[in-house]
């Protein structure tokens, strides 16, 4: 590493510190939430658990909006107060 390049990451340090923990907080999160699902939708658990791992920023994101959903019909019956009946 150059001096050019040192310089460059002491520069972008404190921004990437940030993301980095936004990041892990995501990933840890959506780990978390996908093992206690029963359903997913789309693909499988481990489908999902891969993407959330190799896509890092994107792919936590992606299984929180889109992956969390169970399919139309998969859904479990709950009562009025959110409990599994």
């Amino acid at each position: 590493m150059t001096d050019a390049d040192i310089q460059l990451l002491k520069d972008l340090l404190p921004f990437l510190i940030p993301v980095m923990i936004v990041e892990l907080i995501l990933i840890v999160a959506s780990l978390v939430d996908l093992s206690k699902r029963q359903r997913v939708k789309g693909e499988s658990k481990v489908v999902w658990a891969l993407v959330i791992i190799f896509l890092n920023l994107i792919g936590p994101i992606v299984y929180l909006v889109w992956g969390r959903h169970a399919d139309p019909g998969q859904e479990e019956n709950k009562n009025d107060s959110g409990y599994t009946n």
